[in-house]
This record gives C-alpha cells, sequence and structure tokens, in this order.
C-alpha cells in the first residue's frame, strides 16, 4: 500500500469514528414554537414508552430542521388546526449524517397517531419513496437507535409510521422501510 493510499484510508477511518461518535444536537431550547404559548404538548412518564417510529419528510433533501419546525407551527400545517405547539418529532437526522435533538422525549408529539404516547418520532430528511437514504443517515439512524434502547430500561421495538397507523402511509418511505426489520431481528 502506498503512502496516499494509507493517509486515504486513516482519513476515512478518522471520519468514521467522527460520525459514529457524534454528540446530538440539542436544537430543543432554540427551535420556533406557537406564538400562543397556551399551546403545549401533553406530558408523558419514560415508562410509557416502548417503540422507535420512524418517519421520512417526503421532502427536499435541502429542507433544514429549522423549515420543518416552522411548517409544523404554521397554519398551513396538516396535522393541526391553526399550527402545533412545535415541532412534531423528537430527533430529526439530515442528509450529512447529524442527529438533532427537537423536543423532549417527555413530549407526547404528534407524529403517530395513535401511538404518540408510546413513540419516540425519529425523523430523517428526505423522500425515500423518491430516493435512498445515504450511508451517513443510516449510520446516525443506526448510533441513535441503539444509544435510545441502551438509555432506557424497557425494550424498544422500531417500527415505520406506515405500522403505527395501519398503512395509511408510505411513511418512512419504500427505500427505507425494509431497513428497519433489523432492529426488531436483533432486540
Amino acid at each position: 500500500m502506498n503512502k496516499i493510499a494509507l493517509y486515504i484510508l486513516i482519513f476515512l477511518i478518522v471520519i468514521y469514528l467522527l460520525i459514529m461518535s457524534q454528540k446530538i444536537i440539542d436544537l430543543r431550547a432554540v427551535l420556533p414554537v406557537h406564538a400562543n404559548q397556551k399551546r403545549v404538548f401533553p406530558k408523558r412518564k419514560l415508562a410509557q414508552i416502548d417503540t422507535i417510529i420512524v418517519h421520512h419528510t417526503a421532502g427536499p433533501t435541502t429542507q433544514t430542521v429549522r423549515q420543518i419546525a416552522q411548517y409544523h407551527i404554521g397554519s398551513s400545517s396538516h396535522v393541526c388546526q391553526g399550527g402545533c405547539p412545535g415541532i412534531l418529532y423528537h430527533y430529526m437526522i439530515n442528509r450529512a449524517g447529524k442527529i438533532y435533538w427537537v423536543n423532549s422525549l417527555e413530549n407526547v408529539v404528534y407524529h403517530a397517531t395513535p401511538m404518540n404516547t408510546r413513540g419516540i418520532g425519529i425523523c430523517l430528511i428526505g423522500n425515500f419513496d423518491k430516493i435512498e437514504p445515504n450511508q451517513v443517515q443510516l449510520d446516525a439512524l443506526d448510533y441513535l437507535i441503539k444509544k435510545t434502547r441502551k438509555d432506557f430500561s424497557q425494550p424498544l421495538r422500531v417500527i415505520g409510521h406506515h405500522d403505527a397507523c395501519g398503512g395509511c402511509k408510505t411513511c418512512p418511505g419504500a427505500n427505507l422501510y425494509p431497513i428497519l426489520s433489523k432492529y426488531n431481528a436483533q432486540a
């Protein structure tokens, strides 16, 4: 192996280790919330959680977490008439594989009726009915699922939004959904 190839290999290993040891970026205090301070998410006990529910935005890969939060609190939100209290997931993963903590786990956010009280919502940015999730997103999802399972004393199964609503949606997309089955085989 020549020196250039060795340097490239070392560089790739360092990048991989950085991704796998990444910290979760906490945006809970800085994302926009509904202007009406009386609109708040209900609370739950963490012991009620038994499921991780994976979503996709079904939108462009260029969407930002802030844009998604702004849509959810806006009057055009498809979930809450007049806008929701805040962003409707607990975690978001962008195309660069960055993980954002966007809602407290104690919040019952409206991401997967009828399982909102029991589920942690993880949403990946992209439309995975049309494109494939990239490897850094999948690595970040894997890291977050494993970390979340480790943080809870109770077992957490992993499903897609499609499963939570009895097939009402294709979410998290035909190109991401099959990957989720590996997490329940490991449970």
